[in-house]
């Protein structure tokens, strides 16, 4: 029996913040407003360079953290949660987000 004044602990899953990999073409178009710094991970735009996992074919999801906010926002309108939610912006492989990010440069 669960006691009512125990706190659920939630967490919402969002995959690799989309706007962190400024300017990768789709992932995160340089128009797209956000308040992340880039984070430099798994491709380095600023020195051209990346460290691909395994063979890089792996589906890696990725979302907004505007598209996040929003999803957290409605979520606390919710009367009852769930231990979990996900919430998912976009698919890609890290192969196609490189070569996203070769020809948002031009490359």
């Amino acid at each position: 029996m669960k006691n009512e004044n125990q706190r659920l602990t939630t967490w919402i899953q969002t995959g690799w913040q989309s706007d962190s990999l400024q300017p990768a073409s789709r992932f995160a178009a340089p128009a797209h407003k956000t308040y992340m710094s880039p984070m430099i991970a798994v491709v380095d735009l600023v020195h051209d360079t990346a460290a691909i996992p395994g063979k890089g074919d792996t589906l890696v999801t990725f979302t907004h953290t505007f598209d996040l906010a929003k999803y957290a926002d409605r979520v606390l309108d919710f009367t009852e949660w769930e231990r979990e939610y996900w919430i998912i912006g976009d698919k890609a492989t890290w192969n196609e987000v490189l070569q996203a990010a070769e020809e948002g440069k031009g490359e």
